[in-house]
């Protein structure tokens, strides 16, 4: 009984080394690019939509192995001995393939080129070559595409030039002793590409029928019960009216993903399925990096992305490891000046609080009542001594003439958003006239480091803004179309999270689909040429991550010592 129950676990271990549940919020995407003479790039994903490239999309690892040096159609997964094992296609023409392990994805082993087709004088070559393990005789399965002149009639006069491949395969434990190869798929086809998955009691494998004459180039499936074979005739095309090559998939919310290249077209492409029967075509919801060729995807801890992305995120685009709530991000340093101090004057000390952590954007509601503009969410909580000159405009004149005309002494911006509570008309003339002598230290073309007053909430239409002093910009929405003219006077837009993703709990996940409507309205705004900040999160380590993996430039908090210690957390 024991001995099964070992088996069990083994088996549920290993059977999703490829197709992950969306529990597991981390995968990365192994690739070329060209020719796949610089070797390895790496993307990142957490919703299976967006992904981005790592180490400003330059190789991470340069191929050695083989004659012709190419790292091309990189495979990787993560092995029952807890090691990243990789192979590799190194050339177009040799016998054989390249490998290499990482017990981290950082440190990689001697390259070896491993001849598995040495024993055929007459192979032209190896391509794609793919693994998987077998669980049930503990041991890796590694697999690729060969031509073989003159070995099989059927598909030799419809493939391209002397190509007709058919897959092969050997077997391992250790990558250093390896079994007899043995033709793994033949169907009467020329194929190449081929990728294995287990799923429930059988395996899938996906694989590229490369048929020229009549013109097939499409992504199929077959089946088998048992790891070697035999796998079944395939099916009916999985992809459209283009060609397609290079599958690889994961599983996410219970749906297939497929991606692949549309090589032609110079772009990935994907598609998606519930059931491995009814296949939709997804590319346009998908984000890929520029120039990406295909590969294969595989999941990764938190704690293995954070380690990825600390040696190679040299870029400024954030990264949000969303499990929800576990790690840290890419290396750049996170500053406080993509900190919006929500509903600010709650905290103990108001203003103060905010600017001493450096907080790049403060909020304030104000309320217009007997002529004084009060601070406070509600006209209920109204209190004689809390007026916004009081609470606000004191403290940052204060704060700029003792540095010397800078809010922050290094420098650092402030926005100041007033959210007008009141009659927007009423309201906006009595503070300009509350600001009017002082304008200096709110007008950028005085002082470039003046405070930006960015009015939301109660505002007048745009087209009114005109009419106020250009010391007012304003909060803009991502429904609104704005005027060129008006434009200008736009610092950022907004938007409520729970509009493009409703959650009962601050903590729910997001949908993929959600997602996708998440990531178009921010990238919607950054296209503007604005910078974007969602309302209606929550304060915490796992919101804060959400909000950068969607690459927000504000980052609402209640707590802004608590956004600190996070963002102080991820620098180290």
């Amino acid at each position: 009984m024991l001995k099964k129950l070992r088996f069990l676990f083994l088996l549920l271990t290993v059977t999703g080394l490829h197709a992950q549940p969306h529990a597991q919020n981390a995968w990365l995407f192994a690739y070329f690019k060209d020719n796949g003479a610089d070797g390895l790039h790496l993307a990142y994903s957490h919703n299976g939509y967006t992904w981005k490239a790592m180490n400003q999309d330059k190789a991470v690892l340069a191929p050695t192995a083989g004659h012709d040096k190419l790292m091309r159609d990189p495979c990787i997964i993560k092995g029952s001995d807890g090691k990243f094992h990789m192979v590799w296609t190194v050339s177009w023409n040799e016998k054989g393939i390249g490998y290499a392990s990482s017990p981290d994805l950082l440190n990689w082993s001697e390259q070896q080129y491993i001849p598995v087709m040495a024993q055929e004088k007459d192979a032209l070559n190896c391509w794609a070559p793919e693994i998987t393990y077998d669980a049930v005789h503990q041991e890796y399965m590694i697999y690729w595409a060969t031509t073989i002149p003159g070995r099989f009639k059927a598909g030799a006069n419809s493939g391209d030039d002397k190509y007709n491949h058919r897959i092969y395969y050997t077997t391992t434990r250790d990558f250093k002793h390896f079994s007899k190869t043995r033709l793994l798929y033949d169907h009467g086809f020329n194929v190449i590409d081929a990728s294995i998955v287990r799923y429930r009691d059988q395996y899938v494998m996906f694989l590229k029928d490369e048929t020229r004459t009549p013109p097939q180039k499409n992504i199929r499936i077959a089946v088998s019960k048992h790891l070697k074979g035999p796998y079944s005739k395939p099916g009916v095309p999985i992809t459209g009216a283009y060609w397609a090559e290079g599958p690889t998939t994961l599983q996410i919310d219970g749906k297939w993903i497929v991606y692949f290249d549309k090589y032609t077209s110079g772009k990935m492409g994907g598609v998606s399925s519930p059931d491995l029967q009814q296949w939709t075509d997804i590319s346009e919801q998908l984000s890929f990096p520029q120039g990406m060729r295909h590969g294969t995807v595989f999941p990764v801890t938190m704690d293995e992305l954070k380690r990825v992305v600390q040696q190679f995120d040299t870029s400024t685009s954030s990264i949000g490891l969303s499990n929800k709530g576990g790690g840290a991000l890419s290396p750049h340093v996170y500053s406080m000046s993509m900190a919006h101090s929500h509903n600010d004057y709650e905290r103990s000390k108001p203003f103060y609080e905010a600017a001493a952590l450096k907080c790049g954007s403060i909020e304030a509601d104000i309320h217009l009542k007997a002529g004084t503009l009060y601070v406070a969410h509600d006209e209920e909580d109204i209190q004689p001594q809390r007026t916004f000159e009081q609470l606000y405009l004191r403290p940052v004149l204060k704060q700029m003439a003792r540095n010397h005309g800078k809010v922050y002494a290094d420098g650092s911006p402030l926005q100041l958003l007033v959210d007008i509570k009141t009659d927007a008309t009423t309201t906006l003339q009595a503070l300009q006239r509350m600001l009017m002598p002082y304008r200096n230290y709110f007008d950028k073309s005085k002082n470039p480091y003046a405070v930006t007053i960015v009015l939301s909430g109660n505002v007048p239409p745009a087209s009114e803004w005109h009419h106020y002093d250009p010391i007012f910009f304003f909060d803009g929405r991502p429904n609104i179309m704005y005027d060129s003219t008006a434009m200008k006077r736009v610092a950022l837009i907004s938007a409520n999270f729970r509009d493009y993703a409703p959650l009962n709990n601050a903590k729910d996940s997001v949908s993929p689909a959600n997602w996708i409507k998440l990531q178009e309205v921010v990238n919607q705004a950054h296209k503007a040429g604005k910078p974007f900040r969602f309302w209606g999160t929550g304060s915490d380590a796992y919101n804060y991550q959400r909000l950068l993996e969607l690459g927000v430039n504000y980052i609402g908090t209640d707590q802004p010592g608590g956004l600190y210690e996070t963002l102080q957390t991820w620098n180290k």
